[in-house]
């Protein structure tokens, strides 16, 4: 981790890890990653960070940024893109979610609890309400701006930060339905979908709890998903388990897996049913306290 410096002349500077970018300046359940920074307002550190800059803005070393080092800069970052597609396309079957911890063959007497009172649930797009009536109504092909617009509001019902979704949002309505294409597309394995939309960036703008969200609320009996609440059930259960996280295609593809014969272990009528169990044991625990 290496620091940046963010200075405004005299009135304040930022020193912290994070770059200048929406995946490192998002909330933690948004870009699955904490940043540490301070805020410095004092005169004497100011002008120190100040002289610093000017330092090294007028170092022999320091050169102009030209034309032709942005087309360098362009032509690098292209290259690496289309090894990474060719690296997705050749080696597909070798990151397959293959190996599956192991579920407990006993648990807290606290799971079992929460297990029976949701295993009478019957229908669960119900239990979940407008988001997935919603998202269960949308016709990715034909999806309007304006149902994309509804469908973050959906979302920051969820997760209540409507500023993490500028991005998506900036995205053109052609390149959303292309993605939501895919991620609905159930001809299709799971983890081949979001492995795609990861490489092309369908659905840019959107982290991986997010999309685990939009599948649940598509088909939530199949898809339970995984964000900080799901992550604060299994560690507060001492559940966790190396690979089981939201932290890329492969990792959700473990966890759902997983969550599947979680569910069977406890007798839940759908790997869904383990998201209904995570939501009423955060609600008693984390939000009514």
């Amino acid at each position: 981790m290496h620091c940046k410096v963010y200075v405004s002349p005299s009135i304040g500077a930022v020193v912290g890890s994070a770059n200048l970018s929406k995946a490192a300046l998002s909330e933690e359940e948004i870009s699955g990653q904490d940043e540490a920074a301070i805020s410095l307002t004092d005169p004497t550190i100011l002008n120190q960070i100040e002289e610093w800059f000017g330092n090294l803005w007028n170092d022999p070393h320091t050169r102009p940024i030209h034309e032709s080092d942005l087309a360098a800069a362009k032509d690098s970052w292209e290259k690496a893109l289309q090894r990474r597609r060719n690296h997705f396309k050749g080696n597909f079957n070798r990151g397959k979610a293959d190996h599956i911890p192991p579920v407990p063959s006993h648990f807290h007497s606290t799971i079992l609890s929460y297990a029976r009172s949701v295993r009478r649930m019957e229908d669960l797009e119900s239990e979940i309400g407008e988001p997935c009536a919603f998202v269960k109504s949308i016709e990715p092909r034909n999806l309007t701006k304006n149902q994309q617009r509804q469908l973050v509001e959906q979302i920051v019902t969820w997760t209540r930060h409507p500023g993490s979704y500028r991005n998506f949002l900036a995205q053109p309505v052609a390149k959303v339905r292309k993605g939501l294409s895919l991620l609905f597309d159930d001809s299709k394995d799971p983890q081949e979908r979001l492995d795609q939309i990861w490489t092309y960036g369908y659905l840019e703008g959107l982290r991986m709890p997010t999309i685990s969200l939009l599948l649940y609320w598509r088909n939530p009996e199949r898809f339970p998903p995984y964000n900080f609440r799901t992550a604060a059930f299994l560690r507060d259960f001492k559940l966790i388990q190396q690979g089981l996280s939201a932290s890329s295609p492969l990792c959700y593809e473990r966890w759902r897996r997983w969550a599947t014969r979680l569910a069977q272990q406890l007798k839940l009528p759908t790997p869904g049913h383990v998201d209904r169990m995570v939501e009423r044991y955060y609600e008693d625990n984390y939000i009514s306290s």
